[in-house]
């Protein structure tokens, strides 16, 4: 499992749980039944009595409540949200095209000191007609 931005492989502390949400214990009341039971809360009640209920949960509904306050607050939220998302996304594609220009100068090299196609594809772990269809771009 790799992180998604950089790559990077987690660590062996990694650990996924998955939440049914479908089947919360009605009569049941630890932390993590009530943060199951925020997330599928669908009345304001609901969210106040939770809230009322652990500081956490509290922290998270007030934060929840300013996001919808209004139009306004919430449109300049996902617009910030919106600028945070375009931004890692052309780093990514910088980031891409820098690893694919480097693969390619690789190659050229490669190429001007009389490696062979096959020699090419088999180093760089890439089909022939991709190192040709390279060499044949420059």
């Amino acid at each position: 499992m790799l992180e998604r931005m950089e790559h990077f492989p987690f660590n062996d502390l990694t650990e996924i749980n998955v939440l049914d949400l479908t089947k919360i214990p009605e009569n049941h009341s630890d932390n993590l039944i009530n943060w199951m039971k925020f997330l599928k809360a669908e009345r304001e009640e609901e969210f106040e009595m939770l809230a009322r209920q652990n500081p956490q949960i509290n922290q998270a509904y007030a934060f929840l409540r300013e996001l919808s306050a209004d139009e306004a607050t919430r449109l300049r939220n996902e617009s910030r949200l919106k600028a945070k998302r375009d931004e890692w996304s052309r780093l990514a594609g910088a980031k891409q095209e820098g690893v694919e220009e480097g693969e390619a100068n690789i190659i050229r090299r490669m190429a001007r000191n009389g490696k062979t196609v096959a020699d090419i594809a088999d180093f760089a772990g890439i089909p022939k007609a991709d190192v040709e269809a390279m060499l044949r771009s420059t």
